[in-house]
């Protein structure tokens, strides 16, 4: 039965920047992607700064570190799937937010009202550990006092889905509002 539905952050909470950032401009460059992306991974798990990352992305692709701050700064929250949170689940079950993230960005990316939504945030910086990492959906799980097997975990990432199905949970990829919308009706049928 479940009791606790947990989301990602960035590319289902809110817009995923650094998507839109590597369509932009790195699109014929998957190798530069992937540089980026450990390196990202390396910042959310704590290994290096924020800043490091920057210096990192700046290294990798000769661009300007303002306009790539500047840059990586989109990300509209997704008032469509907050809305149903508030409005469909949050009355029903135990709401999780769980993001790979270097810092804790909450109050520059939701209201207080918009966090108010989740039970319990895990944030990976601060725990060490990062998505895919079996144990940081473990953790997810034990904060909001379930076991893994009484969650749905939503992502745009299917790695990081992948992670969660090994920790026992039962997940959903996100690819837009509406579809997410229908697959979580259909996993708590």
């Amino acid at each position: 039965m479940t009791k606790a539905i947990i989301f990602d952050c960035f590319g289902v909470l809110v817009g995923n920047s650094y998507n839109i950032f590597y369509d932009t401009y790195l699109a014929n460059q998957p190798d530069v992607v992937q540089q980026i992306k450990a390196l990202d991974h390396a910042s959310s798990k704590g290994s290096i700064t924020h800043d490091d990352f920057y210096r990192g992305v700046v290294e990798l692709t000769g661009m300007d570190e303002a306009h790539i701050r500047e840059f990586m700064k989109q990300t509209p929250p997704n008032l469509e799937l907050l809305s149903y949170i508030e409005t469909e689940l949050k009355p029903h079950y135990k709401i999780g937010f769980l993001s790979n993230v270097a810092s804790d960005m909450m109050d520059e990316l939701f209201t207080k009202d918009q966090q108010a939504l989740f039970d319990d945030i895990v944030l990976s910086y601060a725990v060490d550990m990062a998505k895919p990492e079996v144990e940081i959906f473990e953790l997810a799980a034990e904060r909001l006092g379930v076991s893994t097997d009484e969650c749905v975990f939503i992502d745009d990432t299917p790695g990081y889905l992948d992670g969660a199905s090994v920790a026992g949970m039962r997940t959903v990829l996100y690819e837009d509002f509406e579809t997410c919308r229908q697959r979580i009706e259909k996993e708590l049928a």
